[in-house]
């Protein structure tokens, strides 16, 4: 076909010409594109990666004998890479006398950045202890001070999050996992900058854990070519988990959720038999900070509380869950664990036998609180695994029993029940099957997806926790930086995050780190532009790990829909992946929490914005670019055509020249329809696109005049920008 307004050759199919960008009707024709967009193993992801360098190797070297020096290092690098297994990280290299470990790939977590810095401070602890013979001197060596720097190695240690990409990498006959980007060489540089038994964060580190951990500022700076000057700071130590779920803004709105929680407290102080009350929502909707409030009335009402944290990384160790109960409880009374259960179990007529037997078992649950002595008493155990189990249950049992005996009411909290481990389990059960008989509240917080078979029980009740409404959006807001903010930007901002308070928090403060928000006379100034676009590095990690859960067809799937947009259909889903794409397929990922239905059509959309972004962004630049354009593609053979501006978009994202006229069309359209702010943005896309250089200082051109308000009238109008 030839165009009807410069006479150019056309494309098959095309409903736009691909040199003025004119529509030209309703020509379709055959699609026709090739399929080089299947999976290479290669995605972009959010990583944080650990450094962990050796002070004082080259005085042990020189001290010792070669053979030696090669057996100290092999245990402690041995014990040191098991750090990094027990906090879900990966060992990518042992480089000379440093470690060099990820922790997001090939897998993430939604706290890898966390898990990180708990690592790091595993790996100080096992280098404190000494390394050579388990005690920081070499077998053939007299005894030393130890001060002195050959027997004392330590590590300074550098840790940074940021995007790179990773996959498979095959090099000279050797294929393993790897990461190219940004954070490999700043973690490395900030280990130089350490000092001995320091772990140094940058920014992005530091922000990403800040709900769990203490820094503080340095006079130290990472200087890298073409990158502003960076300021480190230091880790100084973990906070409580009671101190994690009271920090942020006071709670806002929420008060119908208060109340059942209050109305729960008050039956179980009234009738004293027990209650549950289990609260679902997505990560960061702000369960922990719910349950968190009820502490002042609990504690009012004498009621004593104890928090009880399950943390991702412990979720496969064996009774990680019932030994942080024992541990709080123990801590309560200022007691050592062991010390604490032994009062609470043994004794009160126990024959001999059982009582045996039950020290055992609290030698089981005591194991993580340091307990000297103790290990023999684990001998007492029953060998058989399944007699161990009921052993321990007992034990878990009659501690709760003999809790609820000597110590009156408490609220009971379970926090992460998604994380608890296997083995807890039965002791949780019987807790909340028991509950009716104590004079305890039970207060569960867990993430949609398969609910515990306790939930139907009739003492349990589920709170279903959705996101903040608009004015409570601007409430939060507000509270969390101290001005006010406009009716119109919290609306905007409430359908950027869905009233997630965590998403709220990142964005937020992603905006005011990139200047995207600015406080003016008092209110808060938010850029409509960068508010919709761009997701925080905190939230693209969260949905990363979600992503990971999926089989790799489903995130293939989730990854093709997110180049159509927020929401797709199901032609064209099948169109990108050539293949047909079963309902059921769809249902699993609204399961999952990544999709939902779109009206009945058969339309589907995304669940939450920055989950469609986030994806989108998971995916390198070749692959996302080939999706694009084969999305063009297919539009271009649509009837009715779409809109000029979403095929300028599909086909700028693919790099297509072709985009460039199409930009220049969809700005010219949105001018005419006073979109000044969209106009601009086609204008910048085109300018960036454009091979000619005159051509492109004329579109920035365009774009200042249309932000100028010229856009709005008068003589200087840009417009035929497409001409």
């Amino acid at each position: 076909m030839t165009c009807p307004v410069c006479s150019t050759t056309t494309l098959p199919a095309a409903h736009f010409c691909h040199a003025c960008g004119a529509a030209l009707g309703a020509a379709r024709g055959p699609e026709a594109s090739p399929d080089p967009a299947t999976r290479d193993g290669l995605d972009r992801r959010v990583v944080t990666v650990l450094v962990a360098d050796l002070v004082g190797y080259s005085g042990f070297v020189a001290a010792c004998d070669p053979e030696e020096v090669r057996r100290s290092m092999d245990d402690l690098f041995s014990r040191l890479a098991a750090c990094v297994d027990r906090f879900g990280g990966s060992v990518e290299k042992f480089i000379g006398d440093a470690v060099f470990a990820v922790f997001g790939s090939p897998i993430a977590h939604d706290d890898d950045a966390l898990r990180a810095v708990t690592c790091a401070r595993a790996m100080r602890e096992v280098a404190r202890v000494g390394w050579r013979d388990g005690g920081g001197r070499a077998p053939s060596e007299p005894s030393r001070s130890p001060s002195d720097d050959a027997d004392r190695v330590q590590l300074r240690i550098g840790l940074a999050t940021g995007e790179v990409v990773a996959g498979r990498r095959s090099l000279a006959g050797r294929t393993d996992w790897a990461i190219t980007g940004l954070p490999a060489a700043l973690a490395t540089r900030i280990a130089e900058l350490a000092g001995p038994g320091e772990i140094l964060l940058d920014p992005q580190t530091a922000r990403a854990a800040r709900h769990r951990i203490d820094v503080e500022v340095t006079d130290r700076v990472v200087v890298l070519p073409g990158r502003p000057r960076l300021g480190l700071l230091r880790f100084v130590g973990l906070r409580s988990p009671l101190g994690f779920a009271a920090v942020g803004p006071a709670l806002i709105g929420r008060w119908r959720e208060r109340e059942r929680l209050r109305a729960a407290l008050d039956a179980v102080a009234r009738t004293g038999r027990g209650r549950v009350v289990l609260v679902v929502g997505e990560a960061g909707i702000g369960k922990s900070r719910l349950v968190a409030d009820l502490e002042a009335d609990a504690r009012a009402a004498g009621f004593r509380w104890t928090w009880t944290e399950n943390l991702s990384y412990r979720s496969t160790e064996p009774y990680a869950g019932a030994r942080t109960f024992v541990e709080a409880v123990a801590a309560e009374l200022s007691l050592d664990a062991g010390t604490a259960a032994r009062q609470l179990v043994l004794g009160d007529g126990l024959d001999p036998a059982r009582e045996g037997r039950y020290a055992g078992a609290i030698a089981v649950l005591a194991r993580e609180a340091g307990i000297e002595g103790w290990e023999t008493e684990l001998a007492l155990a029953p060998a058989d695994p399944a007699l161990v189990a009921a052993t321990l249950l007992e034990v878990g049992t009659r501690f709760v029993h003999r809790l609820a005996e000597l110590e009156g009411p408490r609220v009971v909290v379970l926090d992460d029940l998604h994380w608890e481990d296997p083995s807890s389990r039965p002791i949780t059960d019987h807790l909340i099957a028991a509950c009716p008989e104590l004079p305890f509240l039970v207060l569960g917080t867990t993430r949609p997806g398969p609910l515990p078979a306790w939930f139907g029980l009739p003492h349990v009740e589920v709170i279903d926790l959705a996101g903040l409404d608009v004015s409570e959006t601007e409430r939060f807001v507000e509270a969390l930086v101290g001005v006010d903010l406009s009716a119109a930007d919290a609306a905007r901002l409430r359908e950027r995050t869905d009233g997630n308070p965590l998403f709220i928090i990142e964005v937020v403060r992603s905006l005011l780190d990139d200047g995207a928000a600015r406080v003016e006379d008092g209110r808060l100034v938010v850029d409509p532009v960068r508010l919709g676009t761009g997701v925080p590095l905190t939230l693209r990690a969260m949905v990363g790990a979600r992503l990971d859960t999926l089989e790799p067809e489903e995130r293939n799937l989730l990854e093709v829909a997110s180049v159509v947009g927020m929401s797709f259909d199901l032609p064209t889903l099948e169109a990108l992946l050539r293949r047909p794409v079963a309902e059921a397929e769809l249902l699993r990922l609204g399961r999952a929490g990544f999709v939902t239905p779109a009206g009945s059509t058969g339309r589907w959309r995304f669940a939450h914005p920055v989950v469609h972004e986030a994806t989108h962004a998971r995916m390198v630049t070749s692959r996302r670019a080939t999706l694009h354009a084969r999305l063009a593609d297919h539009l271009e053979a649509t009837i009715p055509s779409p809109p000029v501006s979403q095929l300028a978009l599909h086909r700028a994202i693919a790099r297509d020249p072709r985009a460039v006229p199409l930009l220049a069309r969809a700005a010219d359209e949105a001018m005419a329809a006073g979109a000044v702010v969209e106009a601009a943005g086609f204008f910048r896309t085109a300018a960036e696109l454009a091979a000619d250089p005159a051509a492109a200082d004329r579109f920035r051109h365009l774009a200042a005049l249309a932000l100028s308000g010229v856009g709005s009238g008068g003589p200087e109008q840009p417009r035929g920008a497409s001409a």
